[in-house]
């Protein structure tokens, strides 16, 4: 059969032997064969009707939460309705997809690797099938080590990962020390201008860039690179292309991935291009790394601080370990909200840093003589208190 995906029908029918569209991924894609699912089996049918739950073999670009239509001509007049509804002036702009999952970012991440040299065509592949059917589930290669990194919601979420490459797909991985997946940001702006020349094939490439980064919190729909502001800027800018400008965001975006503290992601900040000049000849590639590098630069001479994840924690214990819990709590940062009561449990909420609540189930149970639960979900990122725990933080990381 191959893959199989699991679909829902909305509208209209699905076929077998269909050509469909994927509106996230602005990709086509062609079904084989469509089936309804019965327990652990698959009963063939021609077709999918509407309200239906079925299974569809074929798919190679699909993976969950993706919204499948027809054809693109039922995009193009979707997104004609929806950019008028929303007043937007760019259709391009906006992708009428279903509201599918809601996804946070991977606040664990740790090193795999196979045990041998003969399961790792087996490791890719097997990892490659996971990230189809969980959107939480980050795999990508550091460029500094070169080993593949697991990104996740949790140790409960990578240790199923373990689990599940030995027993689905029979690989035998092993997972590297669990590390809380900090980020980056700027407290104040910071200016750079460079110069960036290289010799490719006997032709001469250069780009003057100069950009300001400054502290901006992200918002959905709001790029991260813009154009500055200033009659001379603006003058200067008018030349620059669509092409040249997304060639400088890609930049932009490769130079954010690595903050200068750590190497953590760079957030909640925005870029102004306040003066860009090219030579005759000069490649895209050039731009992108001559953007990248004049952000880097700027990052360098900025403060910088780190963000740690912050975790909504709700604990359900029984009455007379109450204060045990709480004292356990307050020895790792954790805030209170509230204390509740519901069929003689106390249930205390509050927030705390992650990184302080690695290995609390365990902790839990000890305080708690094994009757109390917990269930936590992140929240927000928020900058680390004090520079005695930056430090702190910094030394675990590097290991010295």
């Amino acid at each position: 059969m191959g893959p199989l995906t699991f679909v829902r029908n909305f509208s209209g029918s699905l076929s077998s032997g269909q050509k469909i569209y994927n509106v996230t991924r602005s990709k086509f894609e062609k079904v084989h064969k469509t089936y309804l699912p019965f327990a652990d089996e698959f009963k063939e049918v021609s077709k999918l009707n509407v309200g239906e739950v079925g299974v569809v073999s074929g798919l190679k670009e699909t993976v969950t939460a993706d919204t499948l239509t027809s054809s693109g001509a039922v995009v193009a007049i979707a997104q004609k309705k929806l950019s008028k509804r929303l007043g937007s002036e760019d259709q391009r702009q906006v992708k009428p997809c279903l509201s599918g999952v809601n996804i946070p970012e991977p606040v664990f991440f740790c090193s795999v690797e196979s045990a041998s040299l003969s399961h790792q065509k087996g490791l890719e592949i097997a990892l490659e099938c996971l990230q189809r059917e969980d959107p939480s589930l980050h795999v990508h290669i550091d460029p500094d080590t070169n080993q593949t990194v697991l990104s996740g919601m949790g140790e409960l979420h990578l240790e199923i990962i373990q689990e599940r490459l030995k027993t689905e797909f029979k690989v035998d991985a092993d997972l590297g020390k669990l590390m809380v997946a900090y980020k980056e940001t700027i407290t104040e702006p910071s200016l750079n201008r460079i110069t960036f020349e290289r010799k490719l094939a006997d032709q001469k490439h250069s780009v003057v860039i100069e950009v300001e980064v400054h502290p901006k919190k992200a918002e959905a729909g709001h790029p991260i690179v813009r154009k500055g502001q200033g009659k001379e800027v603006q003058e200067n800018l008018k030349m620059l292309t669509e092409r040249q400008l997304r060639c400088i965001t890609n930049g932009v975006e490769a130079s954010l991935r690595s903050g200068p503290k750590i190497s953590f992601q760079v957030i909640d900040v925005e870029v102004l291009i306040n003066f860009f000049q090219i030579g005759r000849g000069t490649s895209e590639t050039i731009i992108e790394a001559a953007a990248a590098t004049c952000v880097r630069g700027a990052l360098q001479n900025a403060a910088v601080c780190l963000l740690e994840p912050i975790v909504s924690l709700e604990v359900i214990v029984d009455e007379k370990f109450q204060h045990a819990v709480v004292d356990d709590l307050n020895r790792r940062r954790f805030v209170m909200d509230m204390i509740d009561m519901i069929h003689g449990n106390k249930i205390v909420t509050g927030t705390a840093p992650l990184s302080e609540l690695m290995g609390y189930s365990t902790a839990l149970r000890t305080v708690s003589s094994g009757l109390g639960t917990y269930s936590m979900q992140f929240k927000h990122y928020q900058k680390v208190v004090n520079s005695i725990e930056e430090d702190k933080i910094i030394q675990k990381v590097r290991g010295f």
